[in-house]
């Protein structure tokens, strides 16, 4: 092994070049997450074990190299990797969800390692520990007891308050990783991402002629294109970045008219107008952005006539029409409806034990379109969710929990003096207004594999939050 060592080359061992500490965990990530998507395609269930072996490699590769500071980063960042799937059964199998978070489990153990190891050094103060979310995920946590003593599936029990836990995940998050530029490194990949999953859409609808084309990762376009558009007010110079950014607006809003997805697009429209809102409130002028704003608003309506037509008889453009009309008719749409019907079961079970919710695991029965009855564990609405499971005082803690991080967020808008700074926490305060909105039609807030995406924002904005208090 000690002749190995000495073969590699010098600057491998003495770490003292940033190409050294960086470059090759960088490789070896881009290496891992090539041979996952390879292992899915050729393997399908199969991939399950070996995409735990390939994880195990990795991070036994980058812990031999050494580079341990950055190791949490890039944890998060194969933990946000399978996002990039497509492929449901990815998302919505347990046993999936726990292979694909390896990474994350990584991240937590070493968390608890360092504290144990230093003990009272390095500590987060009590000011950067989000009280609401702590009684959110502990108040959830006796919802999961609940639902198992009411004799409700354990693994249904076990997968709903796994999804939750996502969100207290930020204390690990925030303990270990203590630099601004490595939070801006994970938002940038999970724009890629989304810039990714964007491409992907726009040719399957607008090249293939697929009717249309919606997975998950849909659910992320809003907050990903107030990003885009707060960086592209809130920049100085129209520099390199500042033109991607605008640049990157363009496909990601063509995907998402290809989802056809009526929450999401009114959802955009609150982030961009929240957006517009918070800027011109703090800077009383837009000048020259006036002419980006009207580009941005304008961006989607570009390709409500174009698309090739598809095999069906409609066309994607006419299908863009029709979903766009039945916002102004909601009655006439079969998929609003089942929504109503699954959430009229839903309160039904709420008035049964309205204060503390039937908890974690419980179920309603209903019949899709006349077909056979289905057990249905989560609604399309998050907040039904929390009203049904957590009953009234599940809903107030998630009410107080996301009252208290826009609060947040618009006060480290306000009060901090760096533009990237400025320019990120804008976005995800149009972000997370659209998600909160997008929530009374979707299970965005307590379900699919981007939970990870709440807990690394949490522990940004904590983050943020305590170095401005420290400073004073």
């Amino acid at each position: 092994m000690r002749s190995i060592v000495q073969m590699l080359p010098r600057w491998i061992i003495r770490r003292d070049l940033i190409v050294g500490q960086t470059a090759l965990p960088f490789l070896a990530v881009g290496g891992m997450l090539f041979f996952q998507v390879w292992i899915v395609v050729a393997f399908g269930d199969l991939a399950l074990a070996l995409l735990a072996v390939i994880d195990l490699l990795l991070f036994t590769l980058i812990i031999f190299w050494g580079v341990v500071k950055n190791l949490p980063t890039y944890l998060l960042l194969i933990n946000l990797a399978p996002l990039l799937y497509l492929n449901e059964t990815l998302h919505y199998s347990f046993s999936w969800t726990l292979v694909q978070d390896i990474p994350l489990f990584f991240l937590i153990a070493l968390a608890i390692a360092e504290f144990i190891r230093k003990r009272s050094q390095g500590r987060i103060r009590g000011l950067e520990i989000n009280t609401p979310l702590i009684l959110f995920f502990f108040y959830f946590f006796i919802s999961a007891a609940i639902g198992f003593f009411r004799g409700f599936p354990l693994v249904h029990v076990a997968d709903e308050l796994y999804h939750l836990s996502y969100y207290v995940v930020s204390i690990f998050i925030l303990y270990l990783i203590r630099d601004r530029r490595d939070y801006g490194l994970l938002f940038g990949f999970v724009i890629l991402i989304s810039a990714s999953i964007s491409a992907v859409y726009i040719y399957y609808f607008f090249w293939e002629g697929v009717p249309q084309i919606v997975t998950f990762q849909a659910d992320l376009f809003p907050m990903v294109m107030a990003m885009l558009y707060a960086y592209a007010l809130t920049a100085k110079q129209w520099n390199a970045s500042r033109w991607i950014a605008i640049a990157l607006l363009f496909p990601v809003a063509a995907a998402l008219v290809a989802s056809l997805t009526r929450a999401l697009w009114v959802s955009t429209f609150l982030a961009m107008g929240a957006v517009t809102f918070f800027h011109f409130r703090k800077n009383r002028t837009l000048s020259y952005n006036k002419i980006l704003i009207i580009l941005v608003v304008s961006i989607p309506f570009l390709f409500m006539n174009n698309g090739k037509t598809s095999r069906e008889p409609v066309s994607t453009s006419r299908g863009v029409e029709n979903r766009a009309q039945s916002i102004s008719n909601p009655g006439a749409d079969a998929s609003f409806l089942m929504r109503v019907e699954i959430g009229y079961y839903a309160v039904q079970k709420f008035m049964q034990s309205p204060l503390v919710g039937k908890g974690l695991g419980d179920h309603v029965n209903y019949k899709i379109l006349s077909s056979l009855r289905a057990e249905i564990f989560y609604p399309d609405n998050s907040w039904i969710f929390f009203l049904w499971k957590g009953g009234l005082l599940g809903l107030a803690l998630a009410v107080w929990m996301y009252s208290r991080l826009l609060k947040h967020i618009h006060f480290l808008y306000n009060r901090s003096d760096r533009i990237k700074v400025q320019a990120l926490t804008l976005g995800l305060l149009g972000g997370i207004i659209a998600l909160l909105f997008d929530g009374l039609f979707c299970a965005t807030l307590m379900k699919y594999k981007y939970g990870i995406v709440f807990g690394i924002i949490f522990a940004y904005v904590e983050f943020e939050r305590g170095q401005i208090q420290r400073n004073g």
